[in-house]
């Protein structure tokens, strides 16, 4: 949605701005200009919250086109199995969390291997061809090389 960086002194600031802002029917004597305090403080509750979210951090779900592999794991979450991967995605380290698939965790799990020989990794989920016409779900593959030679002479 918005992209906006804040710092906790900047929410904090925000917050008293909001507080003093709130003291205004108490110096105002005419009632529609009381009402203005009512969105004021419904966007500050919302720029807390986004703001609260990027602090602390919730992971997307969804698959990264391109990024540095990190760590991953597979749970169970409401009876469904997800994977959850740890990734570095355009200088950020971001948290993805997609519905398990086999094929993805064996070239995770290769990517695992590889981190822990301390070799880079980078993956790159990639568009499969649907067979089915009638397929409503996108499928993808996860195509895993080494950091950065493949860049520098692709498999393609």
């Amino acid at each position: 949605m918005f992209d906006f960086n804040i710092t906790i002194t900047q929410l904090v600031a925000i917050w008293m701005f909001s507080g003093l802002i709130c003291m205004i029917p108490m110096f105002v004597e005419t009632a529609w200009r009381k009402f203005l305090i009512i969105p004021l403080v419904f966007f500050t509750i919302w720029l807390s919250f986004d703001t609260n979210k990027e602090f602390i951090g919730s992971p997307m779900y969804g698959k990264p086109a391109k990024f540095i592999y990190k760590h991953h794991s597979i749970a169970n979450i409401d009876n469904q199995k997800w994977i959850t991967l740890w990734a570095m995605v355009e200088k950020k380290d971001r948290l993805y969390r997609f519905i398990y698939d086999a094929v993805t965790q064996r070239e995770l799990n290769k990517a695992k291997k590889k981190a822990e020989a301390g070799k880079a990794t980078m993956g790159e989920f990639k568009k499969r061809k649907i067979k089915d016409k009638f397929e409503r779900t996108e499928r993808t593959e996860l195509v895993i090389y080494d950091f950065p030679y493949h860049e520098a002479f692709p498999k393609e």
